[in-house]
This record gives structure tokens, sequence and C-alpha cells, in this order.
């Protein structure tokens, strides 16, 4: 199902109330439930052939605050789709890549859907606009949190009656899930594309669920001086946070890439994956995603086609068969000099990827059998191999001393 933007107002407030809970221990999901479920939250996050299905009246699980808008909350009708197994590419896409069409199906993208069934929005429509001539600029996007006037979760709803974050909801973390810095951070959400979402308590060492607990912040910061517009054909002005591009990349060496990520074990991913941190801090929660299936699901407009999930998902597995048949070893681990992989029918191996934690590319070669990998030169620490075979992935942990 696509987003359609139909508002959905139910009359009547049914005696059954499904809770959050309820719903996930379902083997599949009952949308007609979760649909008529009324004014309560009511969502269902199910798996099968290779794609997870989060079906969702997105009503919020938590108290909201006001707004001034004439939209009230209102129950919807939304069905997400991402790939259990998402594989990582190289080069990031951003959720403001230039639409194809304002007025239908965009290539403008919603950042990911909470495990509540509300939605994460970076995007809020609008730009800079010429003065004299009304055209807008897409080149500079207004940011949504300087935009529109929102709740204590830094929430609101649209005309719809959609309600959605465009902030961090840091309230409802903190007094509904009670995530205090005291553990990792349980499983938030799912990123647009299948990766999972963590909220900013994670372990200082990504490789050691043992590890201390620390509070990560994004690596951006406002740029310095002037906009270089003219005022008229785009922006002029102190870089003051109001447009999207306003923020640019800096910290490098940070525990986060550009799209807020980085490859860790978490709770959930005990072997590792590579995933994405909300945080306190701009850009709140990922503004682009390194995964390589995006789903039709999470595309912003009233025309989206069909899901392709499960056509787009099924060259994304993980096989845990294909992967025991091959008995691969990843040795020495941890080194101080080099890497091999052994294994019967190694053979089968494409590719190899190395990334640091900041999500870095260290190596990326195709596999030939008893190739070593020198990381004699690499600093001290973690990193995350990916092991192809034709179009599934697998990762291991690797550690440099």
């Amino acid at each position: 199902m696509t987003r359609t933007k139909q508002c959905l107002v139910y009359t009547l407030l049914l005696t059954l109330v499904f809770s959050f809970s309820e719903f996930r221990s379902h083997a599949q999901c009952d949308t007609a439930q979760i649909f008529n479920a009324g004014n309560t939250n009511a969502v269902c996050v199910d798996t099968a052939n290779n794609v997870i299905t989060i079906s969702t009246n997105s009503y919020p699980d938590h108290a909201w605050g006001n707004w001034p808008s004439n939209s009230p909350v209102t129950p919807q009708e939304f069905i997400y789709h991402v790939c259990q197994y998402p594989v990582k590419g190289n080069v990031p896409t951003s959720i403001y890549d230039h639409p194809s069409g304002i007025n239908g199906c965009t290539d403008y993208s919603l950042i990911g859907v909470g495990l509540n069934g509300v939605f994460y929005a970076g995007w809020g429509a609008r730009w800079f606009v010429n003065p004299n001539t009304q055209q807008e600029n897409l080149n500079w996007n207004v940011e949504a949190t300087a935009m529109f006037n929102m709740d204590f979760n830094n929430a609101h709803s649209n005309n719809d009656g959609e309600y959605h974050y465009h902030g961090t909801p840091t309230v409802y973390f903190q007094d509904s899930l009670q995530i205090d810095g005291s553990t990792h951070s349980p499983l938030i959400g799912y990123a647009a594309d299948g990766f999972p979402m963590y909220y900013k308590y994670v372990y200082s060492n990504p490789n050691d669920a043992q590890s201390s607990i620390i509070d990560v912040v994004s690596g951006y910061t406002l740029k310095q001086g002037n906009r270089p517009g003219d005022g008229i054909t785009e922006p002029d002005g102190l870089y003051d946070g109001l447009y999207v591009e306003d923020y640019e990349f800096t910290n490098l060496t940070g525990p986060l890439d550009d799209c807020n990520g980085r490859y860790g074990v978490t709770p959930e991913y005990p072997m590792g994956t590579y995933y994405y941190v909300i945080t306190d801090n701009w850009p709140y929660a990922p503004r682009c995603f390194y995964g390589t299936v995006i789903d039709n699901s999470f595309r912003i407009g009233p025309a989206c086609p069909e899901s392709t999930a499960e056509i787009d998902c099924s060259s994304s597995t993980v096989s845990i068969e294909i992967f025991e048949g091959l008995e691969l070893n990843v040795y020495p681990n941890p080194t101080n000099n080099y890497i091999s992989i052994e294994g019967v029918n190694s053979n089968e191996i494409d590719a190899i990827s190395i990334y640091n934690v900041q999500g870095k590319i260290m190596i990326q070669t195709s596999f030939e059998t008893n190739q070593k990998f020198d990381v004699s030169n690499w600093p001290n620490g973690s990193y995350f191999m990916q092991i192809r075979v034709g179009e599934s992935e697998i990762t291991r942990k690797i550690i440099k001393q």
C-alpha cells in the first residue's frame, strides 16, 4: 500500500483496544484490526519473504502537545516495507534528491518509521522562493524544525491529520520508553533503507557489548559566515539553520558518518550491523541513506507506485544456509598484520568490503582464494567485513590490535 495522503477519520472509538505489543506478537498482521482500531495506537511488525512489513494507523502511543493548526491527529492507513537484510552501498542517497514531480510521486523520502508506527520526516516541502518571480529554488530546502510549530516531541500533524516527528521525540524516548543512558538504546524503528535506528545511547566500543555507554552527537555543524546568494535567486544572510544546506559535516573522525550511521553490535544485532543513530543535535535522524533499496512506501506524494519490496529484497537476503555451507572463518582475529578467509567453497565469495566504525571503506575488492588483506598500517580498533556471495551479504567483526 502506498502513501495516499488521504485522511481517514473514525467517529466511533472501538471497544476493543489493541496495543502495540499485542499487534507485534501476531505472526501475521491483520490490517483490518489495525485500520479499524480508532483513536488508539495500532501497529504490527511482520516479517516474511525477506521483507519487514510495518502496518500502522500512525496514531501515537503517547501524549502530544499543541501547535497552531486546525488539523487534529487522526488515524491513518499506512503500510511500510523494508528489506530484512539491507545491503550497504558506498554512496549515500539524500532524502532531498530532486523530485520527479512535485504534484505527483516524488523522489523525496520519509526518514523511516518507529516501532510505534509513527513516521519520521525531514522533508518540509518548502524551499527558498524568489521574491520577484515566486519561483522555488529546490537547491535550498527549508529546515522543517526551523519552519514548523511543533509539540514537546518535535512533532505535529499535517493537513491530513498525520502525526509525525521532524526532530527527536525526546520526551517520548525518556518518559514512555524509559531510555536514560544506563543501557544501550533499544531498537527505535527502521530507516527507509531497512537499517535499524537507535537513540543516542550506544556502546563506546562498537565491537563490545560489555563496553560503557556513550551519548553520541552527529558530526554536523552550522557553516560559518554568510550564504552565497543575492536574496533573489538564492538566499543570503547568515547561516542560521533555516535551510538544510546551512549545515555541513565536519567531524570526519567522529562516531557517526554523514548519514548519522555507524557499524557496531547492538542488543538486537549481537553480530554487528550498520545502523543509524537519532541524536539530539541536527540532523536528529538520518537525512541520507547508505542502503541500496528504498521502497516506494516511503516516497512522498499522492500517486506513488505500489511497493516492489518483495522483488527488491529477494536479491539482498542473507541466507544463513548459504553461509553455514561455506563454513567461513575470518582469521586471525584479533590481528595486528593481516586478515584471511578460509572455508569450504570459499571460492563462491564474490567481493569483500571492510569498513571502519565511521563507515569509511578501508578495503573493497573482488575475492580470490587464499587472499590476504594487509591491515598492519591501520589504527587499532574495530572494523567490519562484509562478505558478498552473489547479492547476499554477511558481516563479520574484526579487531586490529
